[in-house]
């Protein structure tokens, strides 16, 4: 027969969410709003938008600002036209780039090259 492990800390559906996360049931309740989605003026802190003794979600590094965005554009843009502009816009880039070499930059070169007589002296 398998025996499978047992899951003391398995919560039922009537459990508190404070059960569910396994922390001190002392610590305050936190938002689970990333901070993508708040209004971006009237914190002490504006750059990561919180006010000095907020207290930390146990996962604030996936809700800051500088992860990937969880709206595009605010709703405008669906992930499928994201990867379409972005596509397009590398494509204006290696256009643009094979332009410049076709006109050949490496043969335009405005200085002589340099030509070093033989100096009979020096070579044995």
């Amino acid at each position: 027969p398998t025996f499978l492990p047992i899951n003391r800390f398995a919560s039922s559906s009537s459990a508190s969410a404070l059960d569910e996360r396994f922390i001190d049931p002392s610590y305050p309740e936190v938002n689970d709003v990333s901070a993508q989605v708040k209004k971006p003026w009237g914190y002490w802190n504006v750059q990561d938008r919180r006010n000095f003794g907020d207290v930390l979600d146990e996962n604030d590094d996936i809700k800051t600002v500088w992860v990937v965005d969880e709206e595009s554009a605010n709703g405008r843009v669906t992930p499928g036209q994201a990867v379409r502009h972005l596509l397009i816009m590398l494509g204006l880039i290696a256009g643009f780039a094979y332009l410049i070499k076709l006109t050949k930059p490496e043969e335009k070169n405005p200085v002589n090259d340099r030509e070093f007589p033989l100096n009979p002296d020096l070579s044995s």
